[in-house]
Protein backbone atom coordinates (compact mmCIF):
# COMPACT_ATOMS: atom_id res chain seq x y z
CA UNK A 1 0.00 0.00 0.00
CA UNK A 2 1.13 3.64 -0.72
CA UNK A 3 0.84 5.04 2.87
CA UNK A 4 3.09 1.76 4.29
CA UNK A 5 5.51 2.88 1.51
CA UNK A 6 5.24 6.74 2.20
CA UNK A 7 5.99 6.15 6.19
CA UNK A 8 9.23 3.75 5.46
CA UNK A 9 10.69 5.66 2.36
CA UNK A 10 14.18 7.81 3.47
CA UNK A 11 13.48 11.19 1.59
CA UNK A 12 16.43 12.49 2.54
CA UNK A 13 18.95 10.97 -0.36
CA UNK A 14 21.19 14.06 -1.61
CA UNK A 15 20.14 15.74 -5.20
CA UNK A 16 23.31 14.19 -7.36
CA UNK A 17 25.89 16.84 -8.35
CA UNK A 18 25.57 16.57 -12.05
CA UNK A 19 21.78 17.42 -11.41
CA UNK A 20 22.89 20.54 -9.94
CA UNK A 21 24.95 21.20 -12.73
CA UNK A 22 22.44 20.82 -15.31
CA UNK A 23 19.92 23.17 -12.79
CA UNK A 24 22.53 26.09 -14.37
CA UNK A 25 21.69 25.34 -17.79
CA UNK A 26 18.11 26.00 -17.21
CA UNK A 27 16.43 29.20 -18.81
CA UNK A 28 12.79 30.31 -17.35
CA UNK A 29 10.67 32.12 -18.82
CA UNK A 30 8.25 34.69 -18.08
CA UNK A 31 5.00 34.21 -19.75
CA UNK A 32 1.24 35.71 -19.39
CA UNK A 33 -2.03 34.05 -20.49
CA UNK A 34 -5.37 35.10 -20.20
CA UNK A 35 -8.26 33.17 -18.16
CA UNK A 36 -11.56 34.59 -18.02
CA UNK A 37 -11.29 37.99 -16.42
CA UNK A 38 -7.41 37.70 -15.43
CA UNK A 39 -4.36 38.12 -17.13
CA UNK A 40 -1.79 35.55 -15.11
CA UNK A 41 1.61 36.04 -15.08
CA UNK A 42 3.67 32.86 -14.62
CA UNK A 43 6.70 31.45 -14.90
CA UNK A 44 8.04 28.32 -16.52
CA UNK A 45 10.77 26.24 -16.77
CA UNK A 46 11.64 22.73 -18.56
CA UNK A 47 15.06 20.54 -18.29
CA UNK A 48 17.51 22.14 -20.55
CA UNK A 49 17.51 20.85 -24.52
CA UNK A 50 18.27 16.79 -25.07
CA UNK A 51 17.18 15.93 -21.48
CA UNK A 52 13.85 14.20 -21.17
CA UNK A 53 10.81 15.55 -19.65
CA UNK A 54 9.55 13.31 -16.85
CA UNK A 55 6.18 15.40 -16.52
CA UNK A 56 4.73 18.53 -15.24
CA UNK A 57 5.17 20.55 -11.69
CA UNK A 58 2.51 22.84 -10.61
CA UNK A 59 3.90 25.57 -7.98
CA UNK A 60 1.52 27.58 -6.14
CA UNK A 61 2.81 30.15 -3.93
CA UNK A 62 1.57 31.81 -0.03
CA UNK A 63 -0.43 34.17 0.47
CA UNK A 64 2.80 36.98 1.17
CA UNK A 65 4.81 35.72 -1.96
CA UNK A 66 4.40 35.71 -5.75
CA UNK A 67 6.02 33.53 -8.75
CA UNK A 68 9.46 35.05 -7.79
CA UNK A 69 9.89 33.01 -4.12
CA UNK A 70 10.09 29.93 -6.97
CA UNK A 71 13.27 31.21 -8.17
CA UNK A 72 15.15 31.99 -4.98
CA UNK A 73 17.80 29.20 -4.13
CA UNK A 74 17.09 27.66 -7.27
CA UNK A 75 14.35 25.66 -6.28
CA UNK A 76 12.75 25.99 -10.10
CA UNK A 77 15.50 25.21 -11.63
CA UNK A 78 16.64 22.37 -9.58
CA UNK A 79 13.00 21.13 -10.20
CA UNK A 80 13.63 21.49 -13.69
CA UNK A 81 16.82 20.14 -14.18
CA UNK A 82 15.27 17.10 -12.13
CA UNK A 83 13.11 16.00 -14.91
CA UNK A 84 10.00 18.27 -14.79
CA UNK A 85 8.31 21.30 -16.75
CA UNK A 86 7.15 23.58 -14.03
CA UNK A 87 5.00 26.48 -14.24
CA UNK A 88 4.40 28.92 -11.60
CA UNK A 89 1.88 31.13 -11.46
CA UNK A 90 1.46 34.58 -9.75
CA UNK A 91 -2.43 33.58 -8.08
CA UNK A 92 -5.22 36.15 -8.81
CA UNK A 93 -5.03 39.35 -6.40
CA UNK A 94 -0.48 38.62 -6.42
CA UNK A 95 2.28 39.77 -8.47
CA UNK A 96 2.01 40.69 -12.16
CA UNK A 97 -0.94 38.73 -12.49
CA UNK A 98 -4.15 41.32 -13.63
CA UNK A 99 -7.22 41.12 -11.89
CA UNK A 100 -9.03 40.78 -8.77
CA UNK A 101 -8.34 38.19 -6.09
CA UNK A 102 -10.91 35.44 -6.21
CA UNK A 103 -13.18 34.23 -3.30
CA UNK A 104 -11.64 30.92 -1.28
CA UNK A 105 -14.72 28.63 -2.67
CA UNK A 106 -13.68 29.79 -6.66
CA UNK A 107 -9.92 28.99 -6.54
CA UNK A 108 -10.37 25.36 -7.45
CA UNK A 109 -11.83 26.22 -10.46
CA UNK A 110 -8.85 28.78 -11.06
CA UNK A 111 -6.33 25.67 -11.41
CA UNK A 112 -8.77 24.15 -13.63
CA UNK A 113 -8.72 26.54 -15.67
CA UNK A 114 -5.11 26.89 -15.79
CA UNK A 115 -4.65 23.18 -16.38
CA UNK A 116 -6.80 23.45 -19.42
CA UNK A 117 -5.49 26.78 -20.62
CA UNK A 118 -2.11 25.26 -20.72
CA UNK A 119 -2.62 21.75 -21.57
CA UNK A 120 -1.18 21.00 -18.29
CA UNK A 121 -2.29 17.02 -18.04
CA UNK A 122 -1.21 14.64 -14.90
CA UNK A 123 1.19 16.28 -12.72
CA UNK A 124 2.67 17.14 -9.44
CA UNK A 125 1.31 20.15 -7.22
CA UNK A 126 3.40 22.18 -4.59
CA UNK A 127 1.46 24.51 -2.67
CA UNK A 128 2.38 26.91 0.22
CA UNK A 129 0.93 28.16 3.33
CA UNK A 130 -2.43 30.04 1.82
CA UNK A 131 -2.04 28.51 -1.48
CA UNK A 132 -4.28 25.32 0.16
CA UNK A 133 -7.99 26.27 -0.77
CA UNK A 134 -6.88 25.81 -4.67
CA UNK A 135 -6.09 22.56 -4.41
CA UNK A 136 -7.62 20.48 -1.18
CA UNK A 137 -10.76 20.45 -2.99
CA UNK A 138 -9.06 18.67 -6.13
CA UNK A 139 -7.71 16.16 -4.36
CA UNK A 140 -8.53 12.71 -5.09
CA UNK A 141 -8.88 14.16 -9.24
CA UNK A 142 -6.67 11.44 -11.50
CA UNK A 143 -4.65 14.16 -12.59
CA UNK A 144 -3.31 14.91 -9.73
CA UNK A 145 -0.30 12.15 -9.31
CA UNK A 146 0.65 13.65 -5.94
CA UNK A 147 0.75 16.85 -3.56
CA UNK A 148 3.41 18.73 -1.61
CA UNK A 149 2.20 21.37 0.94
CA UNK A 150 4.44 23.24 2.73
CA UNK A 151 2.33 24.25 6.06
CA UNK A 152 -0.41 24.29 3.85
CA UNK A 153 -3.49 26.06 5.50
CA UNK A 154 -7.42 25.23 5.82
CA UNK A 155 -6.18 21.59 7.24
CA UNK A 156 -9.21 21.73 9.80
CA UNK A 157 -11.81 20.09 7.29
CA UNK A 158 -11.52 18.81 3.99
CA UNK A 159 -15.12 17.52 3.21
CA UNK A 160 -15.15 15.07 0.52
CA UNK A 161 -11.31 15.38 -0.07
CA UNK A 162 -10.66 13.73 3.28
CA UNK A 163 -11.56 10.30 1.35
CA UNK A 164 -9.17 11.00 -1.55
CA UNK A 165 -6.15 8.43 -1.45
CA UNK A 166 -3.82 10.92 -3.67
CA UNK A 167 -0.51 10.56 -1.87
CA UNK A 168 0.00 13.75 -0.01
CA UNK A 169 3.90 14.99 1.16
CA UNK A 170 3.65 18.00 4.21
CA UNK A 171 6.83 20.17 4.80
CA UNK A 172 6.74 22.42 7.61
CA UNK A 173 10.02 23.98 9.30
CA UNK A 174 11.02 22.84 12.81
CA UNK A 175 11.07 27.13 13.49
CA UNK A 176 6.93 26.96 12.66
CA UNK A 177 5.29 26.87 15.76
CA UNK A 178 1.45 27.37 14.51
CA UNK A 179 0.43 26.30 11.41
CA UNK A 180 3.31 24.19 10.15
CA UNK A 181 2.99 21.40 13.18
CA UNK A 182 -0.89 22.26 12.79
CA UNK A 183 -1.20 21.14 9.43
CA UNK A 184 1.26 18.35 9.74
CA UNK A 185 -0.83 16.89 12.48
CA UNK A 186 -4.17 17.68 10.80
CA UNK A 187 -3.37 15.80 7.81
CA UNK A 188 -1.50 13.27 8.41
CA UNK A 189 -4.79 12.08 10.74
CA UNK A 190 -7.20 13.06 8.10
CA UNK A 191 -5.73 11.67 4.76
CA UNK A 192 -5.14 7.73 4.15
CA UNK A 193 -1.53 8.34 2.16
CA UNK A 194 0.23 11.45 3.94
CA UNK A 195 3.52 11.89 5.21
CA UNK A 196 4.76 15.02 6.95
CA UNK A 197 8.60 15.88 7.41
CA UNK A 198 9.97 18.61 9.30
CA UNK A 199 13.53 20.36 8.23
CA UNK A 200 15.64 21.68 10.77
CA UNK A 201 16.87 25.15 10.77
CA UNK A 202 13.52 26.28 8.92
CA UNK A 203 10.83 28.65 9.47
CA UNK A 204 7.26 28.90 8.07
CA UNK A 205 8.50 29.54 4.35
CA UNK A 206 10.40 25.76 4.61
CA UNK A 207 11.49 26.05 0.98
CA UNK A 208 13.54 28.89 1.63
CA UNK A 209 14.69 28.32 5.14
CA UNK A 210 15.96 24.62 4.40
CA UNK A 211 16.24 24.79 0.44
CA UNK A 212 18.80 21.87 -0.18
CA UNK A 213 16.77 19.85 1.88
CA UNK A 214 13.58 21.02 0.94
CA UNK A 215 14.75 20.31 -2.98
CA UNK A 216 16.08 16.24 -1.68
CA UNK A 217 12.87 15.14 -0.47
CA UNK A 218 10.74 17.01 -2.95
CA UNK A 219 12.31 15.01 -5.73
CA UNK A 220 12.73 11.87 -3.64
CA UNK A 221 9.34 12.26 -2.65
CA UNK A 222 8.02 12.49 -6.46
CA UNK A 223 10.31 9.98 -8.00
CA UNK A 224 8.87 7.45 -5.40
CA UNK A 225 5.20 8.54 -6.27
CA UNK A 226 6.18 8.09 -10.00
CA UNK A 227 7.84 4.03 -9.33
CA UNK A 228 4.80 3.03 -7.65
CA UNK A 229 2.34 0.76 -9.40
CA UNK A 230 -0.60 -0.61 -7.75
CA UNK A 231 -0.09 -3.66 -10.43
Amino acid sequence: MVSSLLSSADLTSSIPENTRRLGERVRIRKEFIDIESHRVFYLEAEPPSGHFTKGVILLLHGQAFTSATWTEHDNLSILAASGYRCVAPDLPGSGKTEGDSIPVDRRPNFILALREFLRLKEMVVICASMAAPYVFPLLGSPWMQCLIGIAPSHTHSLGEASLARTPVLVVYGEKDTSLGPTSAANLTSILPNCRSVRLPSAGHAAHLGNPLLFQAITINFIELIRSYSPN
